[in-house]
């Protein structure tokens, strides 16, 4: 009897106090909402929820610079300009890595403020800050820096890397390795060593031509959808030849930069010249070309036009694209139409 009692009273009292019902039905409505959302990350339990260092989207970054304290001191700067990116080093201006620059910011903006294993800077020492210590600040629009974190070491197993961030005494241990995408700032490691741009494509080409020493070897062009031998000789040229070679011209990539003690050494006889047309992404007509300046051993030197700098490639990458001809091309069958 005592609790039916109690129920008919509290029955009687939410009945009575509608106000009183309402609110406490929003009062936890608010409270369910602020545990399931969480918004001041006071119960985050995972790595993957937890805050990133860096609050900017990849496309809003300007600039990223890196640094290398210690005994071999190193710093670049990765810089965008329009749609791609410049890498400004101790030898020299060059066209970016796209891949290796996206991978960089992908790593960088995945890490996350999660696990702090020290908040003593008497500790450092301990966790790598008083060796060889990297430091990369990500840049935002106007030049606004975003913050740096200073690597320590990595773990044993070279999964986790210990970081601070800005100027916090503060050392977290970030659950990826962040000197893996840095390649030890060596001089040419963002550097695009591949010498067409990245912007040519199989389906934008309109115009082959490759000469050794100023006679054409092969010129392929583009009419419709149908590839042409231009000279020499005159006719159709198979789909499936012309994609192969232009494969292997866009796959070309340099080993490294030249030096310039090699310079003074290659053998200027000879000279190979890459010349391609191209529809930009606005369909305009464009032309890129590449050219030796000569042979060393087994390596050969090839400049961009408009690009100082000098790429060694070895010899043999480029000898199935001399050493086709013309009558490589021609279409076997001459009924047969290409699609």
């Amino acid at each position: 009897m005592k609790i039916e009692n109690l129920v008919k009273k509290s029955f009687l009292f939410l009945k009575e106090n509608n106000a009183f019902v309402i609110v406490s039905l929003n009062v936890l409505f608010v409270v369910l909402v602020f545990f399931i959302k969480d918004p001041f990350g006071i119960f985050v339990f995972t790595y993957e929820k937890a805050p990133s260092f860096f609050k900017i989207k990849e496309e809003e970054i300007a600039a990223i610079k890196l640094e290398k304290d210690g005994n071999d001191k190193k710093s670049i700067e990765i810089v965008r300009e329009n749609d791609h990116w410049i890498i400004k080093t101790s030898i020299g201006v060059f066209t970016g890595d796209e891949s290796k620059i996206s991978n960089l910011i992908k790593s960088y903006l995945s890490a996350k403020k999660f696990t702090v294993v020290s908040s003593s800077k008497e500790n450092s020492k301990n966790y790598g800050f008083q060796e060889e210590v990297f430091r990369v600040e990500i840049i935002g629009k106007e030049n606004v820096s975003k913050g740096f974190l200073k690597l320590g070491s990595v773990t044993p197993r070279g999964s986790y890397t210990h970081v601070t961030f800005n100027d916090s005494s503060d050392i977290y241990l970030v659950e990826d390795n962040l000197k893996s995408p840095l390649g030890r700032l060596e001089d040419d490691f963002f550097v695009n060593k591949k010498l067409f741009s990245d912007r040519i494509i199989l389906d934008n080409m309109t115009e082959i031509l490759v000469s050794i020493d100023g006679s054409i070897k092969y010129n392929l062009k583009k009419e419709n959808k149908n590839w042409n031998i231009v000279k020499p000789p005159v006719g159709n040229a198979s789909l499936n030849e012309v994609n192969s070679i232009i494969t292997k011209i866009l796959d070309l990539k340099a080993d490294e930069i030249a030096k310039e003690n090699e310079l003074s050494k290659i053998d200027k006889k000879s000279s190979i010249e890459i010349l391609l047309f191209y529809k930009n992404k606005n369909g305009t007509l464009e032309n890129y070309k590449v050219q030796s300046i000569g042979k060393l051993k087994d390596d050969i030197f090839f400049q961009r036009v408009g690009d100082p700098m000098v790429y060694k490639i070895r010899y043999n990458s480029i000898v199935p694209i001399i050493e086709k001809s013309s009558d490589s091309f021609i279409l076997e069958n001459k009924n047969t139409f290409q699609n």
